[in-house]
């Protein structure tokens, strides 16, 4: 190889890489290895290390003390834990031994099961086993890995310390996950034939980065017999042990022994103290607890229904009646925290269903009726968007689908009560399910108000002053003009022969009048009947030719004078024309006060009765025009403006024709 090819230690890798004849021979040897070898440091450079590490050969070559105890941790009624130092492997475990005075066969026996228990059950959950030993005295030692954190039972009951100390944004996620750790736990160890029998917080340790671990299987026993002798068995558990706050009804020694449905039972108890933010139960003694466990297990209302559910299977006072495994449970568990967000928009959207009801069934009675029914509309929007995006995020959300088919109908019936029945069919139409008896009831409603609104219209139809005013105009324009005439023509005729007048030549003349309007309400009969107005004025005015023919007959069977007949007509005619304006326009009110001074100044001044008769009929005719004639367009009415109206009326007709096949979206009037 050429020389000025070669590449140096201090060019590869620098000048400091490169200080030292072995480290720059060392490096020269790897420099051609793959990249992915790992260097080693030479074992000069280790010197220290090395020295320690053959002393505590030595020392365990020499079978010195293997470990050196600093501080007790924690004791209970049998046991004390320590802190130690392990020298063989340099790190801090906890030992767990019987305390001196409480030392017996049946406590070393139970010490010893717990270890070999704990030692069989490899899971990252359960805290590791390092080693079994035995003190100076002979008795047994657990040497266990130190657990830097503290009890469930701890942050359980403080969210505030949770957000705190773990970031966990939502307490109650942040418990369940740490269940749903435990439940994994003691999945594993059923599949080892191990039941715990005493779960609860405070046999769970939360280690200082969140890791959980199940601890305290002292009393834990084995549902299947591996022949070793080693471990206490299920079937000869009869005596009472577990936690009083948490234990399941065969733990009494009564009824069905022990298996991993009693596990089951404790999650469940463990779940409800989730959910709830207390123990389970409080007893203060055996009679109290007999009697407790008699019962299920006491769930507050205000506890979420899911997690209820999941707490009454769980805890079901027939181990039959619960979860089958633990995994059936988890799996229970973890589908409530993945349709959380779901199970969260139900709850909102039921408290908006409960504003609604509590709406409908006690209303204000002071209360304006469209604010109500404003108020009424914005809840069941709010309430029905939360139900659909409840079903948008879990589209099998049973509480979100009942209460949205709820909402639902009692909208129906609002709109039913309202006689709206387009909109109830809209809402019914979106129910999951056709409901028959809703369907019928929506039908009928339907029919009704067609019905009604064919009625309306009729009436409304008949009091339409557009409808036959043409005719009406032309018929009222003839009479009038002819009874305008008619005074004038008696005034000339007297004036020549005062002998004209008489009762038998004004009966002629009326029977003439009342002739010709006979025969022009023949002629236009069809239209003078096809509106209540119409039939108004025909009425009127054969009533007044009718008073005006009594008065002449009683003129000339009771010797009255032409002068009085004629004062008393104006009397009919003021009265008549004065029924006009009460019942069809108020306008004609002017030509009945007409009458009424014509009446005052003919009995003043006898010899201008004729005159004035034909001065208040042309009123009469004047005001005729000005209502119902074509042309004219006294104080702003105008016959424009009335065909307005009546296209306007057309198309209210043809909307209520053709709304019976259209739906609309409900709101708000």
């Amino acid at each position: 190889m050429d020389e000025s090819s070669r590449v140096r230690p201090e060019d590869a890798f620098g000048p400091t890489v490169a200080a030292g004849s072995r480290a720059g021979a060392a490096f020269a040897a790897t420099a051609a290895l793959d990249a992915g070898s790992t260097i080693v440091p030479t074992a000069h450079t280790e010197r220290a290390a090395l020295d320690t590490a053959l002393d505590a050969l030595a020392r365990l070559r020499d079978g010195g003390e293997s470990l050196s105890f600093e501080a007790v941790l924690g004791q209970g009624g049998m046991g004390t834990v320590h802190l130690a130092r392990q020298f063989a492997l340099h790190r801090a475990v906890a030992v767990k031994a019987v305390r001196h005075e409480a030392r017996s066969p049946a406590a070393t026996l139970k010490l010893l099961r717990e270890a070999w228990i704990t030692g069989a059950l490899e899971h990252p959950h359960v805290v590791p086993v390092y080693d079994l030993r035995l003190d100076a005295d002979g008795q047994p030692q657990i040497v266990l890995k130190k657990v830097e954190g503290a009890p469930w039972s701890r942050w359980l009951h403080d969210p505030e310390g949770v957000r705190a100390r773990f970031g966990g944004r939502d307490p109650l996620v942040w418990n369940l996950r740490v269940l749903l750790d435990v439940m994994a736990a003691v999945e594993h160890a059923h599949r080892r034939g191990i039941v715990h029998r005493d779960l609860k917080p405070e046999n769970v340790m939360i280690g200082a980065h969140g890791e959980v671990y199940v601890v305290d299987w002292g009393i834990a026993v084995a549902v299947v017999d591996d022949g070793s002798g080693r471990l206490p068995l299920a079937r000869d558990a009869t005596e009472l042990a577990g936690t009083p706050a948490y234990m399941a009804p065969e733990m009494v020694g009564t009824g069905p022994g022990i298996d991993t449905r009693t596990d089951v039972y404790l999650l469940g108890a463990m779940l409800l103290e989730v959910a709830t933010g207390r123990p389970p139960r409080e007893v203060s003694n055996v009679t109290e607890l007999v009697a407790a466990l008699a019962a299920p297990l006491p769930i507050p209302e205000s506890t979420s229904p899911e997690l209820a559910r999941i707490v009454e299977r769980a805890t079901a006072i027939d181990p039959g009646a619960r979860y089958a495994d633990v995994a059936a449970m988890r799996a229970s568990v973890e589908a409530f925290l993945e349709h959380r967000g779901s199970l969260a928009l139900t709850d909102d959207a039921e408290a908006r269903l409960e504003a609604l009801e509590r709406e409908l069934s006690a209303p204000d009675a002071d209360a304006d009726p469209d604010s109500v029914r404003m108020r009424v509309y914005h809840l069941f929007g709010e309430c029905r968007f939360g139900f659909q995006q409840a079903l948008r995020s879990w589209p099998e959300n049973p509480r979100a689908r009942a209460g949205l088919e709820r909402a639902i109908r009692r909208m129906v019936e609002v709109e039913l009560a309202a006689a709206d029945p387009r909109s109830a069919a809209v809402l019914a139409a979106s129910l999951a399910e056709p409901d028959v008896e809703l369907s019928a009831r929506i039908e009928a409603a339907r029919s009704a108000a067609e019905a009604e609104a064919t009625r309306l219209a009729s009436w409304a139809r008949d009091l339409d002053p557009a409808v036959g005013k043409r005719t009406r105009a032309f018929v009222a324009l003839v009479m009038t003009t002819v009874w305008t005439l008619g005074p004038l023509v008696a005034w000339w005729l007297v004036e020549r022969d005062p002998a004209a007048e008489s009762p038998e030549a004004a009966m002629v003349f009326t029977f003439g009048i009342a002739g010709l309007g006979g025969a022009l309400a023949y002629w236009a009969r069809e239209s003078l009947s096809k509106s209540a107005i119409n039939r108004a004025v025909v009425r009127v005015a054969a009533l007044a030719l009718g008073g005006q023919v009594l008065l002449l007959v009683a003129a000339m069977l009771g010797g009255l004078t032409m002068l009085g007949v004629q004062l008393a007509l104006f009397v009919v005619w003021s009265l008549c024309v004065g029924a006009l304006a009460i019942t069809v326009d108020g306008r004609f009110g002017g030509a009945a006060l007409g009458y009424a001074v014509g009446l005052l100044v003919a009995g003043s001044r006898p010899e201008l009765r004729f005159l004035v008769d034909a001065v208040t009929n042309l009123g009469l005719m004047v005001t005729v025009a000005r209502v119902w004639g074509r042309d004219a367009d006294f104080d702003g009415y105008a016959w424009e403006r009335d065909d307005l109206r009546a296209r306007a009326w057309r198309a209210f007709l043809e909307r209520n024709r053709t709304g019976a096949e259209r739906e609309r979206v409900p709101g708000p009037p």
